[in-house]
């Protein structure tokens, strides 16, 4: 998760497991914090009348300030994702955070700078 220059990184992480529709899967760090890594799973089951997704975190450790952002991030995370699905795009609160996470870019600590972090690729287009 870049910021909108792409000079900066929130989260770092590597695609674990991809079996569309059913199953995705991914580590995930904050460049923030000194936390390790830990594994996002999302589970889709059709179901009549819609997708029933399930977000699922392993390995992360309890009482660090990762565990602590994720309480409320998954539930923002899976919500991100359906508006996405419904409407084509994320809703409006949302993009207007992106807006002030792209111009408050320079507030963030020079450890979420892409250099600091191994990309396969650091120029996504």
């Amino acid at each position: 998760m870049r910021t909108g220059s792409g000079k900066k990184a929130i989260v770092v992480g590597t695609i674990t497991a991809f079996d569309p529709p059913h199953w995705f899967a991914h580590t995930m760090r904050f460049t923030t914090y000194d936390d390790p890594e830990c594994e996002v799973i999302y589970e889709l089951k059709q179901l009549p009348g819609g997708v029933e997704c399930t977000l699922i975190v392993e390995g992360m450790p309890v009482g660090t300030k990762t565990a602590k952002d994720m309480q409320s991030g998954g539930t923002m995370v899976v919500n991100r994702l359906k508006s996405i699905v419904e409407t084509g795009k994320p809703a409006t609160g949302v993009r207007v955070l992106y807006w002030i996470f792209d111009k408050m870019e320079f507030v963030l600590p020079k450890r979420t700078e892409v250099d600091n972090w191994p990309m396969k690729n650091k120029n996504f287009d």
